[in-house]
């Protein structure tokens, strides 16, 4: 890590050991939800080993470069040929010696992988936090199915109910946000289980459709707000670029139309006109002036309003740098936002093998002594 990029991370924080150091975690996964998953781990100092087949090891450092750049941060790489006897091997090895152990395979796969939880609690690991990741969950009607985060949504109710201005329902996917919300749970599940290791081996099963449901039931029960999908909130300025207008309560309401000098659109905070006259209203007056003009307008007489960033602006807004977890100085870098606890941040993903050799030779322990060399780096985010 050089100067630049640790001094910039340090900045208000103070040291303080890392809450999982000496946890060892083997990733049995692929794209994002385990390797997500493990990164946070990473960052509250886990030494995380992703094994990957080769020659390509996980696809999604080809099909999508970015997600896996972004989700492998911090971690060692060993590339094992599981489909071989001596790969098998190589396998158990390092199951032997871990503390957790996430697979994202489809159901069944583990088992004639010869890792799944019953034999790695029998034969290999009697104390291990087996983490699985199946798409829609491990049993049930709809166990086998092939799903990403389009048709997890789809059930989930979440594309019916973000519908266009035709009622048409949209997948609105600037994120996974299924995947990362299963992510998270199931990192919270390893950390709570780390807390009492005088149990047993551990079972943990953290679902992408399960986790995506339990962050869409707010929006399902009723009652429901009928307008959702029919209010604008991203609107073009004079200068071509865009800002979001949100007005959630009746106040609020009152304040946007009296800033766009249209009080009669309102009473009492309450409509008078149909949104669409609304959304109408709003657009013709944001574009009478600059976006920096506007979010200025809004944000003094208390509405919620937000300059909508380019990519590359995001890394240069005064908010994101002051909160430092995220970065392009001297390459893109990401650390876990828990502020209070001792993280560290996460070098870049490790190229295929990249740790193979040290592996072959030594074990989880030549990566022990690779991660302690770190422990220089460790801060507390502390504000």
């Amino acid at each position: 890590m050089t100067d630049s990029l640790q001094g910039s991370l340090l900045s208000e924080l103070s040291g303080g050991r890392l809450p999982l150091a000496g946890i060892r975690v083997l990733e049995l996964a692929t794209h994002a939800v385990g390797p997500f998953a493990t990164q946070i781990l990473a960052g509250l100092g886990a030494t995380v080993l992703k094994v990957e087949r080769p020659p390509r090891g996980d696809p999604e450092r080809t099909t999508e470069p970015p997600m896996f750049y972004a989700c492998n941060q911090g971690k060692h790489s060993v590339a094992i040929d599981l489909g071989a006897p001596e790969g098998r091997a190589q396998l158990e090895g390092l199951v032997r010696d871990c503390d957790v152990l996430f697979e994202g395979f489809r159901p069944g796969a583990a088992e004639r992988m010869g890792v799944d939880f019953e034999r790695v609690k029998r034969e290999l690991q009697p104390r291990i936090i087996y983490v699985s990741l199946p798409g829609f969950g491990s049993s049930g009607p709809y166990a086998t199915r092939r799903g990403y985060d389009v048709e997890l949504r789809a059930i989930a109710g979440e594309i019916f109910i973000n519908k266009d201005a035709a009622g048409v329902p949209q997948y609105a996917g600037a994120s996974p946000a299924f995947d990362f919300a299963c992510a998270m749970y199931a990192a919270l599940g390893v950390v709570t289980t780390l807390l009492d290791r005088d149990r047993g081996p551990m079972h943990l099963e953290a679902s992408i459709l399960a986790s995506g449901l339990h962050w869409a039931f707010p929006r399902l029960i009723p009652p429901r707000v009928e307008d959702r999908g029919g209010r604008q909130h991203v609107f073009r300025a004079a200068d071509g670029k865009y800002l979001t207008v949100t007005s959630a309560e009746a106040s609020q309401f009152q304040a946007l139309c009296a800033a766009i000098g249209r009080p009669e659109l309102q009473q009492d905070g309450k409509f008078t006109v149909p949104i669409a006259e609304i959304n109408r209203a709003t657009a013709e007056a944001v574009a009478t002036d600059t976006q920096q003009a506007w979010v200025a307008r809004f944000d003094a007489a208390g509405i919620a309003s937000a300059p909508v960033l380019e990519p590359e602006e995001v890394f240069e807004d005064p908010q994101v740098r002051h909160l430092g977890v995220i970065g392009m100085d001297p390459q893109p870098w990401s650390r876990v936002p828990i502020f209070g606890l001792p993280t560290r941040p996460l070098g870049p993903p490790p190229a295929i093998d990249q740790d193979g050799a040290a592996v072959r030779a030594g074990g989880w322990a030549a990566l022990d002594a690779a991660d302690g060399n770190d422990q220089a780096q460790t801060e507390t985010q502390a504000r």
